[in-house]
């Protein structure tokens, strides 16, 4: 089943009681809360409130989206506290400052051995551990992403999936289709750009979309669809892009 959600750092001008007004506005069922901003990491009491109020507004805290960058000797403990705290199921890594074209076997074995010690320390909490997809990192590319689950086999480790502007829809439909044969994707991070980065309107993207949804659906795995990073930052934006999404995934759903 999937669930529609937002990425509270599509809103970091936001407070999160304003975030959650919005959700409930849009019609999302939970949100991602994002480790730079509204729930740094250690602030466990924090974090315990704007979890305590995400369900007491009827929402899911869906993931805590940390800024945890694999081995870069940053402290992990803190994140782990500070997912418990907020009630989070999944914390959010990112694998490494390096892209693929770059690493070297040295910054794969650092990052991947990294990936093992996290996922063994947040499995002791019951948490899921998930690697952003994203340029600049090992996880710049389907290949590279799948070359480092690889390497991580822990049960609780996942990755993230979102699609590269740089890419046409029709060319990653399939990749988006590896990801999900190797059992080991978790949620996905939702928005239209153009060829250039830019925001757009989702229905720009419904083709598309539609059809990444229907992939997303077809194993019946629990999952986030998350909304990210709206065009102009607006929360009425922010809503149209909602009803489309949760649209299709009734659609799909049937």
């Amino acid at each position: 089943m999937i669930k529609t959600g937002l990425v509270s750092v599509t809103f970091r001008q936001k407070t999160p009681e304003e975030i959650i007004e919005v959700c409930e506005r849009a019609n999302l069922s939970a949100i991602e809360w994002g480790s730079d901003v509204h729930v740094p990491a250690g602030d466990t009491e924090l974090a315990k409130a704007i979890g305590e109020k995400t369900r007491g507004a009827g929402l899911e805290v869906a993931s805590y989206g940390s800024y945890y960058r694999l081995g870069e000797g940053e402290d992990f403990e803190k994140y782990i506290t500070s997912a418990v705290a907020l009630g989070a199921p999944n914390i959010r890594v990112w694998a490494g400052i390096i892209g693929t074209k770059d690493a070297t076997d040295g910054d794969w074995k650092r990052i991947s051995e990294d990936a093992v010690r996290i996922s063994r320390l947040a499995a002791e909490k019951g948490l899921t551990v998930s690697l952003e997809y994203h340029a600049n990192t090992l996880t710049d590319t389907v290949d590279s992403t799948l070359r480092l689950l690889t390497l991580v086999p822990d049960k609780n480790f996942y990755t993230y999936w979102q699609p590269p502007f740089t890419v046409a829809p029709e060319a990653q439909l399939p990749e988006l289709k590896k990801l999900l044969d190797s059992g080991r994707l978790s949620n996905v991070h939702v928005y239209e750009r153009d060829s250039k980065g830019f925001k757009r309107l989702l229905v720009e993207g419904e083709s598309a979309w539609r059809g990444y949804l229907k992939a997303l659906n077809a194993d019946g795995a629990d999952r986030f669809a998350l909304l990210e990073f709206v065009m102009d930052d607006d929360d009425e934006v922010l809503i149209k892009d909602a009803a489309l999404l949760n649209r299709l995934i009734n659609e799909i759903a049937g």
